[in-house]
C-alpha cells in the first residue's frame, strides 16, 4: 500500500488526510506516510487486529496500557463542572490507589444530584406541579424537602424519569441508572474492611463515573 494510486485527484473527502500529511504526493503517485497504516493496508482485518491484542492480551499489557484508555475518555468530555471532573480524574491518575478511586462515587454522586435539583426545581424543594404528579405515580411520595441522602434522592429521580410520568425531566432515564449504581458502590467504599477491590474493578468504576459525568453534563445543558 505504498503506492494508493496514480493521477489522482485530491477529493474532498482526501482533502483531510492530504492537509494531515497522512498521504503525500510523490511524483504522479501518492504514498501513505504512516508504516502502521501501511501494515493495515497490506493485512487482513483479523491481522491489523492484532496490533491491538499486544496492549491488552495479557493481563499485565491490560494494567499497563488501560490507564491511556481511560486518559483519552476523560479527554472526549466537554463542558463538565469542575467539581465532577476534578473527581473523575483524580479516579484515572489514580486508578493503582483503591481507597481513592472508592471514594469518589459518594462525591460524584452528591454534586450530581447539586447540579440536578439546581437545574430541575432552583432549590432543595419539589415544585407542587411535581409532588402532584409523584401522588398519581405511587402511593409512597417524597417529601417535599429533597433528602439528604443518595438512596432518597435516587428514589425521586426515579419517579421523575418514569416513562408515564406526565412532566419531562432533562435527565434520562439511563443518566438514572447510572446515579442509582453508584449507590451501593459508594457504601462499600465506606463500610469496607480488609482486602481492597482489584484493579479491574477500580478500572470499571472509573469508566462507569465518566460515562455518568459525560451523559449528565450534556443533559444539565439541555
Amino acid at each position: 500500500m505504498g503506492e494508493i494510486g496514480k493521477q489522482i485527484d485530491v477529493t474532498p473527502a482526501m482533502r483531510s488526510l492530504v492537509d494531515a500529511q497522512v498521504i503525500t504526493q510523490q511524483g504522479k503517485n501518492w504514498h501513505v506516510q504512516s508504516r502502521l497504516l501501511r501494515r493495515y493496508g497490506a493485512s487482513e482485518h483479523g491481522k491489523a487486529g492484532g496490533y491491538l491484542r499486544e496492549f491488552f492480551e495479557s493481563p499485565e499489557a491490560y494494567t499497563r496500557n488501560i490507564r491511556s484508555v481511560l486518559e483519552f475518555r476523560l479527554a472526549l468530555l466537554g463542558g463538565t463542572d469542575k467539581t465532577l471532573r476534578t473527581h473523575v480524574t483524580d479516579m484515572v491518575e489514580k486508578l493503582d490507589e483503591p481507597d481513592i478511586v472508592l471514594s469518589k462515587p459518594r462525591l460524584i454522586g452528591n454534586r450530581a444530584f447539586e447540579l440536578i435539583w439546581g437545574r430541575e426545581f432552583g432549590c432543595y424543594t419539589i415544585p407542587g406541579e411535581w409532588m402532584r404528579e409523584f401522588r398519581a405515580l405511587t402511593e409512597k411520595v417524597p417529601s417535599e424537602r429533597i433528602p439528604d441522602e443518595l438512596g432518597g434522592q435516587c428514589r425521586v429521580l426515579e419517579l421523575m424519569t418514569q416513562e408515564n410520568c406526565g412532566l419531562r425531566s432533562r435527565i434520562s432515564r439511563y443518566t438514572y441508572h447510572l446515579l442509582n449504581g453508584l449507590r451501593p458502590v459508594s457504601n462499600t467504599g465506606v463500610h469496607l474492611r480488609g482486602e481492597r477491590q482489584s484493579f479491574g474493578y477500580s478500572v470499571t468504576i472509573t469508566m462507569w463515573c465518566l460515562q455518568l459525568v459525560e451523559q449528565l453534563s450534556k443533559e444539565l445543558e439541555s
